[in-house]
């Protein structure tokens, strides 16, 4: 048997699960990159289900060949994202996920291992924001900007794929030391959705886990809908009091910037959503504040700002729990990537890491975020991707033109990124 750490290696297609119910599809890492041809085969539906069950997604020709790439030294092109990356800066997602894996490194990791420990679920494409960086196929106002129309998550299909985690929970996850499920959109609270997978499926899990069993539910969450969508959930977290809760709180600017970025929000409904998550996080111990932050070449300049505004809420609060930090930089679409910025502001991310250090610690994860801020770094000072900046100045001139808002008003450095 080959030696499972090749030079090309990777271990999300193991460790990884991530079905989009909106999209009907499914893959094996977020930057996974898929042909028309291998999409066709990607795509389910409930007849497909009802006859393959579970292993449609656990023993698919595509993830079984990814890995048995990935184990041989072949670049898959399923991986462009990361290979393109490393080229460029050295560093990628692959090469991050690949530093603290001694668990999967003693692994055999034959290509049927199911060695699965994250499962993400997209629930709805139904979102009030328009994110830049995002798109039509996981918003529906976005679907309404540009004039497209994707379908949301049928209920049928749902309902198939919950009654198919329960069946994979009792044979499989339930052994398991350590399982992480993710919950995402669009916003999963537009979705009654979200409360279903709790009653119906985490109770269970909550129910019959061990007492030694580590169980994660990650929601990201843009926290820009009515109150009435987290008191029903925050109930919810109260009954189920063996399930770590970690929210993901979708944010990495302030004020009109992050209006801008994160077309749609309403920063002062925003803030008070945040003062919300930490005020009930101290009255409710499973759970945990997160913030998800997605770098772009928009927000890097700012982010000491927003950090600032963390240290404030810590202290307004007198809040006594660490925070979880989820980093992140946007690779696609491309013109939005942090490649396309001057390497001078690799300088800026290094105040950025120096503040964090200076500062009292607040971060539950320090060390894997201070990681990704050296990683995020890296990135930043290597030297511009040409071909991703082309694309800059037409993409934003085309949403300027679309949203009626200046980017050069509101973001100094503007001039300089639409430079040719």
């Amino acid at each position: 048997m080959p030696n499972p750490i090749s030079d090309t290696m990777c271990f999300r297609p193991w460790l990884d699960l991530i079905i989009s119910l909106p999209n009907k599809s499914v893959k094996w890492c977020c930057k996974n990159v898929h042909t028309p041809e291998q999409i066709k085969t990607l795509n389910f539906d409930l007849d497909i289900l009802e006859e393959q069950g579970i292993d449609f997604f656990l023993k698919h020709p595509v993830v079984e060949k990814l890995k048995k790439d990935l184990r041989s030294g072949i670049q898959s092109q399923d991986c462009a994202d990361c290979w393109d990356s490393e080229r460029t800066s050295g560093v990628s997602m692959r090469t991050m996920s690949s530093r603290d894996n001694d668990f999967i490194i003693n692994q055999n990791l034959n290509i049927d291992e199911d060695l699965v420990q994250c499962l993400e679920l997209e629930l709805t494409n139904k979102c009030n924001m328009a994110c830049a960086y995002c798109g039509p196929a996981s918003s529906n106002r976005w679907q309404k900007e540009v004039g497209v129309r994707y379908p949301d998550t049928e209920d049928k299909l749902f309902d198939k794929v919950l009654e198919l985690l329960n069946e994979y929970w009792d044979k499989s996850l339930k052994k398991k030391r350590l399982i992480m499920f993710s919950i995402l959109g669009g916003e999963p609270f537009f979705s009654d959705h979200i409360y279903k997978f709790i009653e119906e499926f985490m109770v269970n899990v909550n129910e019959s886990c061990r007492y030694n069993q580590k169980i994660i539910l990650m929601v990201t969450t843009s926290v820009n809908f009515p109150e009435r969508k987290y008191k029903r959930f925050l109930e919810l977290v109260k009954k189920t009091p063996n399930i770590r809760y970690e929210m993901q709180l979708s944010g990495e600017a302030l004020g009109k910037q992050s209006e801008i970025i994160r077309w749609g929000l309403d920063f002062n409904k925003w803030d008070k959503g945040v003062d919300m998550f930490f005020e009930e996080s101290k009255k409710i111990e499973n759970l945990i504040i997160g913030f998800a932050p997605a770098h772009n070449n928009l927000s890097v300049p700012y982010f000491k700002e927003f950090l600032v505004y963390l240290y404030d809420k810590v202290d307004k609060f007198n809040y006594n729990k660490e925070i979880m930090m989820f980093h992140n930089w946007v690779q696609s679409p491309r013109w939005m990537s942090v490649l396309c910025l001057d390497p001078k502001y690799a300088d800026v991310v290094q105040e950025q890491i120096d503040y964090i250090n200076e500062m009292p610690n607040i971060w539950e994860n320090k060390s894997h975020f201070l990681d990704s801020m050296k990683t995020l770094k890296g990135i930043v000072g290597s030297e511009v991707n040409i071909e991703y900046k082309k694309e800059v100045k037409n993409e934003y001139d085309m949403i300027e033109n679309r949203r009626n808002i200046s980017f050069s008003k509101h973001f100094p450095h503007y001039h300089e990124l639409i430079e040719q």
